[in-house]
């Protein structure tokens, strides 16, 4: 007899601590055994670096590194620590602790590719013996940095 008073040879249990049975013979002498179960129900760590990321036209890629206690499984299918995305999306990985136990952590990849508007003005221009120099001026929706312009030769 188990100490829930049941009275089958398995018993399922489901929670931590110690379970005895008592088995009584034959000639009404009993016997006792006990078995302990502990519980390891704890989640590793997960973590994923950068948890956020913006691609660029000069950014093209991003490698996520996942950190945790076990091992990695990306939702690509892949198990490396370490990943190189090079589309916007939100990227998970799960890890599993050495106990079965999984904890799932996610990066955001976003996209900024617009690029900036430019115009010189004028469009376009004529040199003329009379008119040896034209002044283009640049402009656009982001700052014109380092812009240089070539000197025009004299035509005569």
């Amino acid at each position: 007899m188990w100490d829930d008073s049941s009275t089958d040879a398995a018993r399922t249990v489901m929670s931590a601590g110690t379970y005895t049975v008592t088995v009584t013979g034959s000639n009404g002498c009993t016997a006792t055994a006990s078995a302990s179960v502990t519980s390891d129900t704890t989640p590793p760590t997960a973590s994923v670096s950068p948890s956020s990321a913006v691609l660029t036209c000069t950014t093209t890629s991003v490698m996520l590194t996942a950190s945790g206690s076990g091992t990695y499984l990306w939702d690509d299918s892949s198990t490396d620590a370490a990943r190189t995305v090079m589309s916007a999306g939100t990227y998970t990985v799960t890890v599993t602790g050495s106990n079965g136990c999984t904890a799932t952590a996610s990066a955001s990849v976003t996209s900024d590719t617009t690029p900036p508007t430019a115009s010189v003005s004028p469009s376009s221009a004529v040199l003329t013996c009379t008119t040896t120099s034209v002044m283009l001026t640049a402009s656009g929706s982001a700052p014109i940095c380092g812009t240089t312009i070539a000197p025009m030769q004299r035509v005569q």
